[in-house]
């Protein structure tokens, strides 16, 4: 059993890596953003729960990070669309929350395994897919910037002895996510729109991207969080494969709205110029090294993620 601390426990990965690493007979301290009351099942499953605010130094000081194995990383802001509004809350506060945690490390003399979460949207999409650690990165949006930077912060006090992994997650879905992301705002258009007789508003669903169920990145995080030992300090979290958002919305049609077939209209001022054709990674590192493999495929991800909601078909 190893005592886990992970950051940024409410968000929608954070309570499924909990499962995860409960019902892996690990211990789990969970440190959450002051804001809404944590999920009370949450709080109650886990062996600690702690409120703080990361971007505030003294505040991250105080923890105890003493008899701690490992620290999942999660905590930080994380939309791209909202980013190009706020650069500077981006980039400044996801910058800041990685140095103030290595900095209470360091002031308190531990290495715990630090996994830095990342971001696969740091990659350039201008080069041969899928891609692989040794790809070519961008600067495509503010949020990428504040990744970049929590990289090189990551490197820096690696540099000064701390076992610091980063890992670069490639798109995740699955039960539980919330609004501004493609799976949860098509279901909530579909049954909007079904139950009214409305058209579906969409933005550019041609794209391609490598979707990830949550709960694969999940036992991915917890792998490289207790492995006795890694060989390396970078790794991609992907399926190796990508889909475009068409096949998204098919599958969610087929079971939200059996038999039906609602209007869609494009509307091109919801494409971004940034916006990439086709996104794949490439995942060969983590599988080779501690033999993880996606095991749940596309099609049961969008089923589980319209239980979660309770929702019925139309």
């Amino acid at each position: 059993m190893k005592t886990i601390l992970v950051t940024g426990v409410n968000g929608f990965v954070g309570r499924h890596l909990v499962r995860e690493l409960l019902g892996n007979n690990h211990r789990v301290i969970g440190i959450g953003g002051p804001g809404p009351s944590p999920d009370a099942a949450l709080v109650q499953s886990i062996d600690h729960y702690v409120t703080c605010n990361f971007t505030d130094a003294a505040e991250v000081s105080k923890l105890d990070f003493h008899d701690v194995d490992a620290i999942i990383h999660l905590a930080g802001l994380a939309s791209i669309q909202r980013s190009f509004a706020e650069p500077a809350r981006f980039i400044g506060d996801n910058g800041a929350i990685a140095i103030n945690l290595f900095e209470a490390l360091t002031h308190q003399n531990v290495q715990p395994r630090v996994i830095v979460i990342s971001s696969g949207g740091v990659y350039a999409a201008d080069q041969p897919m899928p891609i692989n650690e040794s790809g070519t990165t961008t600067t495509s949006s503010p949020y990428v910037v504040s990744k970049l930077l929590t990289e090189d912060i990551c490197s820096y006090y690696r540099s000064r002895v701390q076992d610091a992994i980063i890992v670069r997650p490639f798109n995740h879905i699955g039960p539980g996510q919330g609004p501004g992301f493609l799976l949860p705002d098509l279901a909530a258009q579909i049954v909007e729109a079904t139950g009214a007789d409305k058209e579906l508003v969409v933005g550019n669903l041609k794209t391609k991207r490598d979707y990830t169920d949550v709960r694969d990145v999940a036992r991915a995080y917890r792998l490289l969080a207790t492995a006795p030992q890694l060989n390396s300090t970078l790794y991609n979290v992907c399926s190796g494969k990508s889909v475009a958002g068409e096949q998204i919305l098919q599958l969610l049609l087929e079971q939200l709205a059996p038999g039906k077939k609602p209007a869609v209209k494009v509307d091109k001022t919801r494409f971004r110029p940034t916006d990439a054709p086709e996104i794949a990674g490439n995942s060969s590192r983590l599988q080779q090294e501690l033999g993880w493999r996606p095991a749940i495929g596309l099609e049961q991800t969008v089923k589980d993620f319209i239980a979660s909601l309770g929702a019925t078909t139309i």
